[in-house]
């Protein structure tokens, strides 16, 4: 009984979906040449606003990992000195401990 439901469902959307199309389709078929270069234009211009949208995303992205690049940079030379230091210290006391095993 759902599957049915959900199935006249699917079929309503599909005839929608397709009425919609050649609505569309015979709308611009009735277009005037005037009519048909302003819907050209805006689709461009929409167009465009969607791509300026994408870069503008893109470059937030962008400078967001950049940021995060530089912090973990950041943290990977802090961490990297202290090791060094550290490191330095051992061998300084294995030098120290053969000393005094020779």
């Amino acid at each position: 009984m759902y599957q049915a439901k959900h199935e006249r469902e699917h079929q309503k959307r599909i005839e929608r979906e397709k009425n919609e199309e050649e609505e569309q389709k015979r709308a611009r078929e009735s277009e005037t040449e005037e009519q048909k270069q302003a819907r050209i234009k805006a689709e461009q211009r929409l167009k465009k606003l969607d791509d300026a949208k994408g870069k503008i995303v893109t470059d937030k992205k962008k400078k967001t990992l950049q940021h995060q690049k530089e912090e973990l940079q950041k943290e990977i030379n802090e961490l990297k000195a202290k090791y060094e230091h550290e490191f330095a210290q051992v061998q300084l006391l294995n030098q120290q401990i053969m000393s005094v095993h020779s």
